[in-house]
């Protein structure tokens, strides 16, 4: 029996045309985030942010030491 295999065409792949995008849509979303981060650091977003890493440091350390033990565990070598 013959399965006949589903030949693919790199060269259109059907992925958006980002030169057909305009000029000014890029512009909006760079200026944008230009003024939300001015923002944020005029409000104190930012040494807010540090405060509260620093009062739950230990806290986010346990929470990346079961995240890695979870990877390790999934990902790590199986013994015979």
């Amino acid at each position: 029996m013959s399965y006949k295999t589903k030949q693919i065409n790199w060269s259109n792949r059907n992925l958006p045309n980002i030169s057909c995008l305009p000029s000014t849509f890029v512009f909006d979303w760079t200026i944008g985030g230009l003024v939300a981060g001015s923002i944020l650091a005029k409000s104190g977003f930012f040494a807010k942010l540090g405060v509260l890493l620093l009062k739950f440091w230990k806290i986010i350390a346990v929470g990346a030491v079961a995240i890695a033990a979870g990877i390790k565990k999934i990902f790590g070598s199986k013994k015979a």
